[in-house]
């Protein structure tokens, strides 16, 4: 449901099913001034099928549970996306949210899926270089992390609730319907070894740190880092056939993560929509996110 509300201090939303019966439920609140306010495509995933046609606008999701996106093989694309709403998505706009996933696929576009264990992704196809581009867009509200085709394809792996990640924002999304999941295992075809590069956003509370465990070598790295002090931003490169990521999400703090690969000794052009890696700046965001349930609000 969209709905266009005043200016008001105070937002009180009544419960009028019968016997107070409730579910999780996420209110995306933007500015009818921001951009995209009435060009973007907001979809929530259950059921999502988009069929194919040019995006010309962002397409941004928003969802009460954890959900995977997939978009199908294709024509050529560049794609820009970020877990926040189309409000703070401008590659060049003050809301330096976190980059989830930027990536020019050109002409060899097979296709992508995004697992997002919180209540937001916005998706940019640019149509400027790509102006015939069309896409299609399907989503559930199912936590498929194993769809990832890696290392094909770009990965994004975060903590539960992570929301655009910035230094004035980085408070997180809670929920009893979030996966509390906080180990990720990515491996080579074969187990033949790569270069797997890691850029990080990380916001890590008392002392739990992110951790990177190398099953080549059998080592944990540790990483933290904070906002306040400008420490957040972290790339590292591993070379070895798997790695596993953890976080202890119950100690607090969070972290997005974006992960790819290339072959040892064959390192991929730089570009500036492509593998060069992104350090996060500190901004603001423009959008509040809420969750109500039957034991309580929250405010992210």
């Amino acid at each position: 449901m969209i709905a266009r509300l005043q200016i008001t201090q105070t937002l009180t939303i009544f419960n009028t099913n019968a016997n107070l019966e409730s579910a999780p439920l996420s209110i995306w609140i933007v500015s009818a001034h921001s951009p995209y306010y009435r060009t973007a495509e907001v979809f929530e995933p259950v059921n999502l099928k988009r069929n194919k046609g040019i995006a010309s606008a962002p397409i941004t999701i928003l969802s009460a549970y954890p959900f995977t996106v997939t978009v199908q093989k294709g024509d050529s694309n560049l794609v820009f996306a970020r877990t926040t709403g189309y409000d703070a998505i401008d590659r060049n706009s003050a809301d330096t949210c976190f980059t989830a996933m930027d990536n020019d696929f050109g002409g060899a576009f097979d296709g992508f899926s995004m697992a997002i264990n919180g209540p937001l992704l916005t998706l940019v196809f640019d149509i400027d270089k790509y102006p015939h581009s069309a896409v299609e867009l399907s989503a559930s509200t199912d936590f498929k992390f194993e769809l990832y085709p890696f290392p094909q394809q770009p990965t994004f792996i975060s903590s539960p609730g992570f929301v655009c990640g910035c230094g004035s924002a980085p408070e997180t999304y809670r929920s009893s319907a979030v996966s509390m999941g906080n180990a990720y295992t990515l491996h080579t075809p074969d187990d033949k070894e790569m270069v797997l590069n890691f850029d990080m956003d990380i916001d890590t509370i008392g002392g739990q740190p992110v951790l990177i465990y190398d099953h080549k070598t059998t080592l944990n790295h540790p990483f933290s880092g904070h906002f306040a002090d400008m420490t957040n931003a972290e790339h590292v490169q591993l070379q070895t056939y798997r790695a596993t990521v953890s976080f202890d999400a119950q100690a607090g703090g969070s972290f997005g993560m974006r992960v790819w690969a290339y072959d040892v000794g064959i390192e991929p052009a730089k570009t500036t929509s492509g593998f060069d890696a992104t350090t996060s700046v500190v901004g603001y965001r423009s959008l509040t996110v809420l969750l109500f349930t039957t034991l309580s609000v929250l405010i992210a």
